[in-house]
């Protein structure tokens, strides 16, 4: 069946040029391969997605702060897309009203991750700004 101009996408609507991912190579000993690879296996992800994965974390290892509130952000971006979308549907069935529900839930959950995550920071920036007045 060919889809028209008026019919409504299900799903998840594209990411935005930003949001998606870049593909780069990499050369890595069979060895590291192999144990990224089980990893993967595992967890049930692709080889890619668990590089990227792994990657994030390490990223976010460096600064937590910023790591909680760049996923937040993002989340919170997905969840308001997800809304639009649905709110955007004029005649929807149990299902759609049911995930529509579910991305409100959603929007309200990253909304309230976002501001811990920047109390979060701004506790961290004073208690440093503290310590360092304490050693000084």
């Amino acid at each position: 069946m060919a889809r028209t101009e008026t019919t409504k996408r299900s799903g998840r609507p594209p990411k935005q040029a930003d949001q998606k991912p870049e593909t780069f190579s990499v050369r890595l000993l069979p060895a590291i391969r192999a144990t990224l690879q089980t990893a993967a296996d595992e967890a049930g992800r692709s080889l890619a997605s668990e590089i990227a994965t792994r990657l994030q974390r390490s990223l976010e290892q460096e600064n937590p702060a910023q790591a909680k509130r760049d996923l937040a952000l993002q989340e919170l971006r997905e969840a308001a897309s997800e809304v639009v979308r649905l709110w955007d549907v004029d005649d929807r069935n149990e299902f759609e009203e049911a995930e529509l529900k579910d991305a409100i839930d959603d929007l309200e959950t990253w909304l309230r991750q976002l501001e811990k995550a920047e109390r979060d920071e701004a506790f961290g920036i004073i208690k440093r700004a503290a310590e360092a007045n304490r050693s000084k």
